[in-house]
């Protein structure tokens, strides 16, 4: 009997001992779609067109596909603006941040006529943050 209790508790602690080294479990990883998950029409067509450019490799080739694409980035721009605000989402927040998003996308159009390298990046990052603050107002209000 005294034995198979040894054999009992020497088991559990292997158990113990191996979980306890086998760190905090963790939540099965998101994918970019996930995270995007709930958007309405117009936001989901804006994020499709701006995320094949965000995601390519940074250099001449994405400035030029962006620069390609963006007028499609300012007519998806603005119908985010026509549609209705999200009912859970104030709607004086909802327009400033799809105005600004607007905005950003202007600007980014400047820098893709003037075929300006130097500010492409920083232009095209102030569009990726203004859509993420929609973003952020998408998902405080769940």
């Amino acid at each position: 009997m005294k034995q198979k209790i040894g054999i009992i508790i020497g088991v559990m602690s292997l158990l113990c001992a191996t979980s306890a080294f086998a760190g905090p479990k963790q939540a099965p990883e998101q994918t970019h779609e996930d995270h995007h998950e709930g958007f309405s029409e117009s936001v989901k067509a804006f994020h499709d067109v701006m995320s094949k450019d965000w995601h390519a490799k940074t250099g001449p080739e994405r400035m030029q596909s962006t620069c390609t694409n963006v007028h499609e980035y300012a007519q998806k721009a603005k119908a985010v603006v026509e549609a209705s605000s999200p009912a859970s989402v104030p709607a004086t927040e909802w327009q400033t941040a799809t105005t600004a998003l607007v905005a950003t996308v202007k600007v980014l159009e400047a820098t893709c006529e003037q075929n300006d390298t130097a500010d492409f990046q920083a232009n095209f990052s102030s569009v990726h943050d203004k859509f993420h603050d929609l973003v952020k107002l998408l998902e405080a209000s769940k």
